[in-house]
């Protein structure tokens, strides 16, 4: 398994600073960009090819909060996480919230699509409206969520492995949430 910590010069830790990430990140890649190597001989064009793809993977997985805190769970135990099998407790009402906003808006979306007068897309436009506000709402107390556990890694990176994990299972949620809450809302502006 690749340390991507070490790759990228970086201590492993939960937490770290984008920002710095990205300027090491950006140093290291520009040495190595396919940009900078185009005349040399075509071995090294493929090492430095590999190293630039090994780089950008390190970096991807290290700017996001998610991964990375996979990575570093992983890193710790030496094997992968096991697939999420069941949404926690304590997330339940939110997951069958978040549920009912998605299939409601789909159902909308249908009836919208169907629709052929000039009178029904005039009323669906204000429909499209609320939902779009539902949608927004949502959105933001989940990001909140995801601010707050992000705050708590921050605060305290130290934390023990299963409380990483179950934070990292918490995000997974989120994002998986959000990423549903914004392809709807997309598809509602259009």
């Amino acid at each position: 398994m690749t340390d991507c910590f070490a790759l990228l010069g970086e201590p492993r830790s939960v937490w770290l600073d984008v920002e710095g990430l990205k300027g090491r990140f950006q140093k290291l890649s520009s040495e190595v960009h396919p940009d900078r190597v185009h005349h040399a001989p075509e071995g090294e064009r493929q090492a430095a090819n590999e190293r630039f793809v090994e780089l950008n993977d390190a970096f991807h997985v290290l700017a996001s909060t998610k991964l990375r805190l996979k990575h570093f769970i992983e890193l710790k135990t030496g094997k992968e996480l096991a697939a999420i099998s069941q949404t926690p407790p304590d997330l339940m009402d939110l997951f069958f919230e978040c549920g009912e906003l998605c299939q409601g808006t789909d159902r909308f979306l249908g009836e919208k699509e169907a629709a052929e007068s000039p009178l029904l897309k005039v009323k669906f436009f204000q429909q499209g409206m609320d939902w779009s506000d539902k949608i927004q709402t949502f959105i933001g107390r989940v990001s909140e969520m995801v601010s707050a556990l992000e705050k708590e890694l921050q605060n305290d990176s130290d934390q023990e492995l299963k409380q990483l994990e179950s934070s990292y299972r918490r995000l997974s949620y989120y994002e998986r949430w959000l990423t549903q809450l914004r392809e709807r809302f997309t598809a509602l502006a259009m």
